[in-house]
C-alpha cells in the first residue's frame, strides 16, 4: 500500500508530521512530496533508513499570479503520476486545493484534504482573496461528483465553518485533532510551583500569534514588580504574511526584561518547556497549535485565546485560562492570577494538562485514527 503526504516544506514536515509518518511507515510504504531545498543529505538519509521516501518539489513562491499556481499544479501532477500512489494526504488548505483539482487528472483509491488551519488570508476581504475563495469553493464542491475523498479538520470550529460556507459537507468531513504528540519526547515534567514562575511564549514572531500582546502584558507586570520571569522563543521571518516589525524585533533582541531565546530546535524546545512553568499563546486563531499541545504534554498550565484550535487544548479553570484575543488587559490578568495561584492548585493544572494530551492527542491515539482511514 503506497501512502503519500504532500507537504509545502521539509521543515514543516519535520516539525509537524514526521512522528506520525514514522509510525505509519511501520504499516505502509510511505512517500513524502515536499520542498527539499533547505534539507541536508543527512536529514533525508535518516528518513530513508526508516522506510520513508522523500521526493523534492519546489514550493510555490507565494505569488497570487495564475502562472505560479499553474506551474506548481503541473509539477505536482507529474510527481504524483510517477509514483503510482494509492492514498494521498494533501496538507494545508492551499495544497488541498491543488489536490481537489488533481482528482480529475490522476486515478488513486482516495484523496484526503488536511485543512490544518484557515489562515489570515481566508478571512481577508480584499477583492483578489474573495475571487480566490470563490474559485476554491467551486473546485471543492465539484469533488461531490466523486466519493473517493475526505476533508480532515483539526478542530470542529473549522469543520463547521467550512460546511456552513459550502466548501464541504458533513458527509465528507471529519475531525482528527492534530498529528499526534510524541509523549516520549515531550513527557510529563514535575515542577516546583513554590518557585518563581517562568512564562514562555513559543511561536513564530507573527502579529496573529499574539506576540505583541504577550510582550506588552509582560512589561506591564514587570512594571508592577511581580516576581516572575518572561521568555519568548520563535523564528522571525519577514517573508511571512504578518511578521512583527523590524523595529519591534530589534527591541526584543535588546530587551533586558523579557528574554528572547531565538529560534529553537525540536530538542531545544523540549528543554525550554521543562525549564518553564506556564505556557502562553494569545493567538488570533489556529488549526490546532502543536506548541500548545507539546507544552501541555510536559505538564505546563496554559494561557491561550478562546478561538478555534486554542480552545480545544484548554479546560478553562482546570488546566489553564482562556482569554479574549487582542486583549492585553485580559492576558495580563490571567498571567497575574496564575502567579498568585497556590502551588497545589498549579500542580493539579499541570497534571490535567498532561492527562488531556495522553487521552486525546498522543501519537498512538492519532496514528490509530489515520490507520482506520487507510485500511
Amino acid at each position: 500500500m503506497k501512502v503519500c503526504f504532500v507537504i509545502p516544506t521539509f521543515n514543516f514536515f519535520k516539525t509537524h508530521r514526521a512522528d506520525l509518518v514514522k509510525e505509519l511507515a511501520l504499516h505502509y510504504e510511505m512517500h513524502i512530496i515536499t520542498d527539499l531545498s533547505l534539507a541536508s543529505k543527512h536529514e533525508i538519509s535518516k528518513f530513508l533508513e526508516q522506510n520513508i521516501k522523500i521526493h523534492h518539489l519546489q514550493a510555490r513562491n507565494g505569488s497570487m499570479s495564475f502562472m505560479s499556481y499553474f506551474q506548481y499544479f503541473i509539477s505536482l501532477k507529474k510527481k504524483i503520476k510517477s509514483l503510482n500512489l494509492d492514498y494521498i494526504f494533501y496538507t494545508t488548505l492551499e495544497i488541498s486545493f491543488f489536490g481537489a483539482l488533481l482528482k480529475y487528472f490522476i486515478d488513486i483509491k482516495k484523496s484526503f484534504f488536511l485543512i490544518t488551519g484557515l489562515g489570515s488570508t481566508f478571512y481577508n476581504n480584499k477583492f483578489k482573496y474573495q475571487i480566490f475563495r470563490f474559485i476554491q469553493k467551486i473546485i471543492f464542491k465539484l469533488c461531490l461528483l466523486r466519493n473517493n475523498y475526505l476533508f480532515i479538520f483539526q478542530n470542529n470550529d473549522d469543520l463547521n465553518l467550512f460546511n456552513n460556507l459550502g466548501f464541504a459537507n458533513k458527509k465528507n468531513s471529519i475531525t482528527i485533532p492534530g498529528n499526534g504528540i510524541n509523549t516520549n519526547q515531550f513527557s510529563f515534567f514535575l515542577r516546583d510551583y513554590s518557585q518563581q514562575p517562568i512564562f514562555l511564549f513559543a511561536s513564530k514572531l507573527l502579529l496573529s500569534k499574539g506576540v505583541e500582546e504577550y510582550l506588552e502584558a509582560a512589561r506591564q507586570l514587570i512594571k508592577n514588580n511581580v516576581n516572575a520571569k518572561f521568555l519568548i522563543a520563535g523564528k522571525y521571518d519577514l517573508r511571512e504574511s504578518d511578521p512583527i516589525s523590524a523595529r519591534s524585533y530589534e527591541a526584543l533582541q535588546n530587551d533586558t526584561q523579557v528574554t528572547y531565546l531565538g529560534e529553537l530546535s525540536y530538542e531545544q524546545m523540549s528543554e525550554a518547556l521543562n525549564n518553564s512553568s506556564i505556557f502562553v499563546l494569545p493567538s488570533y486563531g489556529e488549526g490546532l497549535p502543536k506548541a500548545l499541545l507539546e507544552a501541555a504534554a510536559t505538564g505546563l498550565p496554559l494561557i491561550a485565546t478562546d478561538v478555534p484550535g486554542c480552545r480545544d487544548c484548554i479546560e478553562n479553570g482546570k488546566n489553564g485560562i482562556l482569554i479574549k484575543p487582542r486583549d492585553i488587559e485580559g492576558l495580563k490578568n490571567a498571567m497575574e492570577s496564575l502567579i498568585f495561584l497556590d502551588a497545589d492548585t498549579m500542580l493539579e493544572y499541570s497534571k490535567r494538562s498532561a492527562l488531556i494530551i495522553h487521552s486525546k492527542y498522543s501519537l498512538n491515539v492519532i496514528t490509530e485514527k489515520y490507520i482506520c482511514l487507510i485500511d
